[in-house]
């Protein structure tokens, strides 16, 4: 993919993913903030994530929330980059955030203007940058006719398309310095419109298509060889698989995939429909060939390496686990106890995945929730990929 002349910031951050923008969560914070030793908030990654939001229609404000930084980070990187990020090549920000971002959120055209989008956490907060518009054109709230000559108009900033030139709307004079604080909300003063967020399932919709795309990339359109249909999909979500998961599980092992397929999509172990050994062997095949992520992953940490829980599931073989280490932590699994079942392993596979199974899937009684496919826990593939781990591949599970 295309790189910067010159790289910096490249080590680790709290990065959000599209997902976190998606449903307009904050990032969950592992490494923490990053202070000091010539580094910045935000490394090479994080920058284009941003800009890349903010060339969406998302503010500022909204931004920083999610990235869990002050705005004035944000600022600086949106706003004036040629002064504070002098080296990143605006054009290459796509592939530095990954093809997530490119899927979920793809350049603006210059025609596209979608309307603004308010992600601020309090309807308080403002901001000059989000008040008025950076290339003078802003939304303006509909008023009945009768009215029309004393409202106010409310300016909203509209969505930048994505360019080498998207972040040089900027008073030449005030190039070198941050852009006035906006004076506070007053009784003169509209408050921001604050919208909905996409309901829950909205966003299981969007992932589903995201998931039927790349099965139909995989296996072609060949009708013999469908597996988009809602059925499909429904037992795919149902076992935990995603786009990102399936880019990660391409790097397995043959025999790894070739297991993992057959135990979570043959077996008829509920309500949805299962694969046949046709189905199986020709999604396994194409598994194989599908290209492994171009985003970074964090390092693997093996068991005996790793100094803390989270350290070790953040990379359990190309799966983040980390967001499930308090479930762990809760239901006793410290990482002396991950080592002790790893070493019985070799005597007896088959008892991993029932400790695992047992104690953290989702739908045991064992999982804060209780039983139920809403349930909080593990999906089924991130158990066999913990598993496999465990195993450190000592042999499949007949």
């Amino acid at each position: 993919m295309p790189r910067d002349a010159y790289e910096s910031d490249t080590g680790e951050r709290d990065t959000p993913t599209h997902t976190d923008f998606i449903n307009n969560a904050p990032v969950a914070r592992r490494i923490g903030s990053v202070h000091g030793g010539g580094r910045k908030a935000l490394h090479r990654r994080g920058r284009a994530i941003a800009r890349i939001m903010y060339s969406q229609g998302r503010t500022l404000t909204g931004i920083a929330r999610i990235f869990g930084v002050n705005i004035k980070v944000i600022r600086r990187v949106v706003k004036l980059p040629h002064v504070h990020c002098p080296k990143d090549e605006l054009p290459n920000d796509y592939d530095y955030a990954g093809d997530g971002f490119k899927t979920a959120f793809p350049p603006l055209t210059t025609s596209e203007k979608p309307g603004c989008v308010d992600t601020c956490s309090s309807s308080s907060e403002n901001d000059s940058d989000e008040v008025a518009s950076s290339a003078g054109v802003g939304c303006k709230r509909k008023k009945s006719q009768a009215n029309i000559s004393t409202a106010k108009k409310v300016k909203r900033r509209q969505p930048t398309p994505y360019h080498s030139h998207a972040f040089d709307a900027y008073d030449s004079d005030s190039s070198l310095s941050e852009p006035p604080a906006s004076p506070p909300p007053g009784p003169s003063t509209p408050r921001k419109r604050r919208l909905p967020l996409p309901k829950h399932g909205a966003i299981q919709t969007y992932h589903a298509s995201l998931l039927a795309d790349v099965l139909k990339s995989m296996l072609g359109l060949d009708p013999v060889l469908n597996m988009t249909t809602p059925a499909h999909i429904a037992l795919f979500e149902a076992r935990g698989f995603t786009v990102a998961r399936l880019h990660a599980m391409s790097r397995w092992a043959a025999s790894d995939i070739s297991e993992a397929l057959r135990r979570l999509l043959s077996n008829k172990v509920d309500n949805h429909i299962n694969l046949d050994v046709f189905e199986v062997v020709m999604l396994e095949l194409a598994l194989t060939k599908l290209e492994a992520p171009t985003t970074s992953t964090p390092p693997v940490k093996s068991l005996s390496d790793a100094l803390s829980l989270v350290e070790y599931l953040r990379n359990v073989n190309g799966f983040d686990l980390a967001g499930h280490a308090q479930l762990l932590g809760t239901n006793g699994f410290t990482l002396e106890r991950l080592r002790h079942l790893s070493s019985m392993a070799s005597d007896s596979p088959q008892m991993v995945y029932e400790v695992l199974f047992r104690a953290l899937q989702a739908g045991s009684p064992f999982v804060e929730g209780g039983s139920g496919s809403q349930s909080p826990g593990i999906t089924p593939i991130e158990i066999i990929a913990l598993e496999f781990s465990l195993r450190s591949h000592i042999g499949p599970i007949s």
